[in-house]
């Protein structure tokens, strides 16, 4: 039995984020706020509009997301309309349901142009709206033709870009378990896979964790 325990506006929900940690703090162990002075929105997008940053996507978090918008239509809540987020509580403990994050990330590309006779050899600086948190959503959306509602971060803290670049969704994979090797999960900007992972639980409570 879902019991929502509060609801987390828009205005509010912007508030908390900007308060949000990295997983790593620096050198002197003070903690990161990526989303401080950042530009936050919150909107319907087309799901491909933005791009996951994942190879995978786990069918039984799938279920879950699917089971889960079922069980929040008891209360009225669209999951893939949300007013801004929702904490709830089940047998299994509290969660905060955040709209789906998709962050504007900075990128050098190259344009290998197939499709004309002009060729390119320097990078390009462009801007891409990639998923950051929520990449399951965003597929049932995906699936069930749907504009979800996001939120849209543009203009992180300079320097501390997301931790894995953006992939196309036919990359994308439905599987049972989290694949063992790196590159069968994302293209990891460092090594360290974590240390740009923005931790939204130093904020909302039993929201998201990453994947070991």
């Amino acid at each position: 039995m879902l019991e929502v325990v509060e609801q987390i506006k828009f205005l509010e929900l912007e508030q908390r984020l900007r308060q949000v940690q990295l997983l790593k703090s620096d050198a002197q162990g003070n903690p990161i706020y990526p989303y401080k002075d950042a530009h936050i929105t919150f909107r319907q997008v087309h799901p491909d509009e933005v791009n996951p940053t994942t190879f995978y996507l786990l069918r039984q978090g799938i279920e879950q997301q699917r089971q889960l918008r079922q069980e929040f239509r008891i209360h009225h809540i669209d999951t893939l309309a949300l007013g801004g987020a929702v904490v709830y509580r089940t047998e299994e403990g509290t969660r905060t349901l955040l709209p789906p994050i998709v962050e504007v990330q900075e990128e050098e590309v190259i344009f290998k142009n197939p499709l004309g006779d002009q060729t390119y050899v320097q990078p390009f600086r462009v801007k891409i709206p990639v998923i950051n948190d929520g990449a399951h959503r965003v597929y049932v959306a995906r699936e069930e033709k749907v504009s979800p509602v996001v939120c849209v971060i543009s203009g992180a803290l300079v320097g501390f870009p997301l931790y894995a670049f953006p992939n196309h969704w036919d990359d994308v994979k439905i599987v049972d378990a989290v694949p063992e090797r790196k590159e069968e999960k994302k293209l990891y900007r460092r090594g360290d896979n974590y240390a740009l992972y923005r931790n939204f639980d130093s904020v909302f409570v039993g929201c998201s964790k990453p994947r070991k």
